[in-house]
């Protein structure tokens, strides 16, 4: 897109406030960075009541849907299974991404991520950076008494933690980089990688891991961010020196991305979406910056649709077999559900073959795909012959077609 045709550069109100500024309360941002009602940010190791013992370390607070005084009734759609994740771990079903429902794409990939003999590719979900996992099996004590790869990524983390307050970047991307290694789907790892090279000014390695970990679940908040930094004016001259450098690089969409994660967790929803808007026209295949902006942008509750035919409950023996269907982008997913209820979803993520299995149930009009006891993904049934049917998520997003599955 050519600059000239529309205005990009950022406008003075999408500025956070100053250190120890006081904003109304009542002001377009939303929230107060760095006011004398934040934390304080030198040892601040208070725990949010609604966190888990086990999950995450002691400085994690919440994100951006836990804290954030906004109506996520409209969230990205790709949190849905966002429940799924913790701390450290992320289950291998917790997207539609993960599982190709939906395509995915990081327009700020580069190169992938090689540290030993762990490589991790940003063009991937990270659900896909490892062997599924569930969470509490990683954190289950290993023959021995060797510490798990969850417990030994947090001894990094916690190191990295130590090295950043004090301002060593450098040695905190390698902690970083080392726990990442021990437990590759770790996200608090991957999202503190991020803020590291965010410190660094390092702008465009910064947003491929942030978009990846957006991608999974809501951005940590502002309690949480801030607790790393040692005072509110190091944190202040660093997202001075991103605004600056947006504005002198409009077209730098990756800066701009990394500018909406940092507005978004010090609540600044308006300046956010400003530049999500830029985002999406410099980035239009974009889906989850587009999720993103439809989110900050919708201030009323979306209408229900109005009553139509109650849906036709479909039964599971009409709907055992081989099916196939193919996304816009020409994957092809196949879907095996067999008379005994059990399943297998396949499809193809970069030429590397993918596959689910387990359980199924369906009820009423929903098919439920199950891994061990949980539903990993869960899809409205439309028998449109007997040879096809839709399968959609639930939640009437406009943006979801859905896949059709034939025989």
């Amino acid at each position: 897109m050519n600059a000239s045709s529309t205005d990009l550069s950022p406008s003075p109100s999408d500025t956070a406030p100053d250190a120890g500024s006081n904003v109304n309360a009542n002001s377009a941002a939303g929230d107060r960075v760095g006011t004398t009602d934040q934390p304080k940010f030198a040892g601040n190791q208070g725990r949010g009541p609604h966190v888990k013992r086990g999950h995450y370390p002691s400085w994690y607070h919440g994100n951006w849907h836990d804290h954030w005084d906004h109506p996520w009734y409209a969230r990205p759609a790709a949190w849905w299974a966002g429940g799924s994740a913790t701390g450290l771990a992320v289950a291998d079903f917790a997207t539609p991404w993960t599982w190709g429902y939906w395509p995915y794409y990081n327009p700020y990939y580069t190169s992938p991520v090689v540290v030993g003999d762990t490589t991790i590719d940003y063009s991937l979900p990270l659900a896909m950076a490892a062997p599924a996992v569930v969470a509490r099996d990683a954190r289950a004590a290993q023959p021995g008494g060797t510490p798990s790869p969850a417990d030994r990524a947090m001894a990094l983390l916690e190191t990295a933690r130590d090295a950043f307050t004090r301002g060593n970047y450098i040695q905190a991307l390698v902690q970083c980089d080392q726990a990442i290694a021990t437990r590759p789907q770790a996200l608090l790892a991957h999202e503190f990688r991020g803020l590291t090279l965010f410190a660094l000014g390092r702008y465009k390695e910064a947003a491929s891991p942030i978009y990846a970990v957006v991608s999974m679940k809501p951005g940590w908040d502002w309690t949480t961010l801030c607790s790393l930094y040692a005072d509110v004016d190091t944190y202040t001259e660093q997202l001075r020196a991103l605004e600056h450098y947006v504005t002198a690089n409009p077209n730098a969409i990756e800066a701009r991305f990394l500018l909406v994660y940092q507005y978004m967790t010090s609540g600044h929803g308006e300046a956010a979406a400003r530049q999500l808007t830029a985002v999406v026209q410099l980035s239009p295949k974009d889906r989850l910056s587009a999720e993103l902006l439809r989110a900050l942008t919708t201030t009323e509750p979306v209408p229900p649709p109005a009553p139509g035919a109650p849906a036709k409950p479909v039964q599971a023996s009409t709907i055992a077999g081989d099916w196939k269907a193919t996304r816009a982008d020409g994957t092809i997913i196949r879907l095996n559900l067999t008379k005994n209820a059990g399943y297998t979803w396949a499809f193809a993520a970069k030429d590397k073959p993918r596959q689910f299995g387990g359980a199924y149930t369906v009820a009423e009009n929903l098919l439920i795909l199950k891994q061990g006891d949980k539903p990993a993904i869960i899809g409205q049934l439309t028998m449109l012959a007997e040879d096809r049917f839709q399968f959609k998520l639930p939640g009437d997003n406009p943006n979801d077609a859905g896949l059709t599955f034939a025989k």
